[in-house]
């Protein structure tokens, strides 16, 4: 499903991860095993995303199907791997809903898949839940992590090709931060994650603006800024302006 920290997982992938689910349901002494897989997948087949549906809430509504359906595979004593499957066929839902709602808008697929695999992992760690297990939550865990260096790799590590450069690196900073903004992240997941983006490319950055204005007079910094403004363009931040804006990111 997910190789490199890149989404694979297209519809061949999904039928496949159904085929084998199915395959282990047989062995299931009653035929219950397979009522809820097919249960669940027929849950995920009505369920049509939009845009405008993420802008309201990142949450994925196959999260409750999945959720049900591992309470009930666990409930008649299902193996690990079979739960493992059932959550590969939820990560094959939730990858291709990512793809075909931000059509390569990287940033925003990859907050919404490590928002829902985080959304999960909190219910399965929380008091009253029945299906939990170690192998369960550990692969969980490994997805939601693949997410999330996904993300900050796509979307801020590019910001270091630019410390030579930090007229260029303020101009896409701040465009970066437009496009995040107002962005739905969970409240103990968004604080998180502004202290691994600000960990991230702040101490970098604080080096470089350093050394580049021990390199100015203050003469020409002050005609540098002036041609900046006068070009309609951002003035260069320092380390501590980078970090409040960080820390504004996101909305609940």
């Amino acid at each position: 499903m997910i190789r490199g920290g890149s989404c694979e997982c297209d519809a061949g992938a999904c039928v496949e991860v159904e085929r084998r689910a199915f395959v282990h349901a047989t062995f299931d002494r009653s035929g219950e095993a397979a009522g809820i897989l097919q249960k669940m997948v027929d849950g995920f087949g009505t369920i049509l995303l939009s845009a405008d549906d993420v802008e309201e809430s990142t949450i994925h509504l196959a999260n409750r199907h999945l959720v049900e359906a591992l309470e009930s595979a666990h409930a008649i004593g299902c193996t690990a791997d079979f739960l493992s499957q059932m959550l590969d066929g939820w990560g094959c839902k939730l990858e291709g809903d990512a793809r075909r709602i931000w059509q390569g808008e990287k940033c925003r697929e990859y907050i919404f898949l490590f928002s829902n695999a985080y959304d999960v992992l909190l219910i399965m760690r929380g008091r009253g839940a029945t299906f939990s297990n170690v192998e369960l939550e550990s692969r969980l865990s490994a997805m939601f992590r693949r997410y999330k260096t996904s993300y900050l790799d796509e979307c801020w590590a590019p910001l270091m090709n630019y410390l030579d450069r930090l007229d260029k690196f303020s101009d896409e900073f701040c465009i970066i931060c437009r496009r995040q903004m107002t962005l739905k992240v969970n409240a103990n997941l968004r604080y998180k994650l502004r202290k691994e983006i600000v960990g991230l490319i702040v101490p970098q950055y604080q080096v470089s603006f350093l050394a580049q204005r021990k390199n100015q007079s203050r003469l020409s910094r002050a005609l540098h800024c002036r041609k900046r403004v006068m070009a309609g363009k951002q003035k260069m931040c320092t380390a501590e302006e980078l970090e409040m804006v960080i820390n504004d990111l996101f909305e609940g």
